[in-house]
């Protein structure tokens, strides 16, 4: 009589199956892991904070300062703040679209002046809420002249009375909006860096 022959699975076929669901558990957990890390880099990127308002290019070549005349003023004193630029060496600077926030309950601006080197007004001086800003060039591109019209070095770009209205601290301040050309810059802001002025309002 015939001995019965039992077959069994080939182990190598459940060794297979084995290693396909770690395989499977592997790659879940590699997800898992991966979307983990996204999530914390997306929440860390949303908890820092954001620096919109500083302006600080290192491939910039102008930078800006405000300067008030005097730093304390007596309620109804007034002082001059003069918006001065620094064009670093090999460039020059051929207009700027500035805008210039203050506090309008602490300060009253008036008699803005924009200095000569820039005669070509592109958007007219203008100060609605809190906000100064004008736009203006040395002149046309198309000018036979017009490279050595650029403002290079250091210098006055405009002036203007600033009113103490009442007791505070007052911050004169250029906003992230403001945009200056340059020569080597072509479109792109050729602003570096700024540097803001706060004035104290005392009884």
């Amino acid at each position: 009589m015939p001995k019965k022959v039992i077959k069994s699975k080939p182990k190598k076929l459940r060794i297979q199956k084995k290693s396909s669901r770690f395989n499977t558990f592997a790659i879940i957990a590699v997800a898992a892991i991966l979307a983990s890390l996204f999530l914390l880099q997306i929440y860390r990127s949303l908890s820092s904070p954001l620096q919109i308002a500083e302006i600080t290019n290192s491939s910039g070549t102008v930078n800006l300062a405000l300067n008030p005349a005097k730093t304390s003023l007596a309620i109804n004193e007034e002082t001059q703040v003069t918006l001065t630029y620094d064009v670093l060496p090999g460039d020059g600077m051929s207009s700027i679209k500035a805008e210039l926030t203050f506090d309008p309950t602490l300060i009253a601006i008036s008699n803005i002046v924009i200095d000569d080197k820039f005669p070509t007004q592109l958007a007219s001086k203008k100060v609605t809420d809190n906000k100064i800003t004008f736009t203006f060039g040395v002149g046309a591109p198309e000018e036979p002249d017009f490279v050595s019209t650029l403002a290079t070095g250091q210098g006055t770009l405009a002036t203007f009375k600033a009113k103490a209205l009442k007791a505070g601290s007052a911050t004169f301040a250029i906003s992230a909006s403001t945009l200056t050309l340059t020569k080597n810059g072509g479109n792109n802001n050729s602003l570096r860096e700024i540097s803001n002025a706060t004035v104290a309002v005392t009884n």
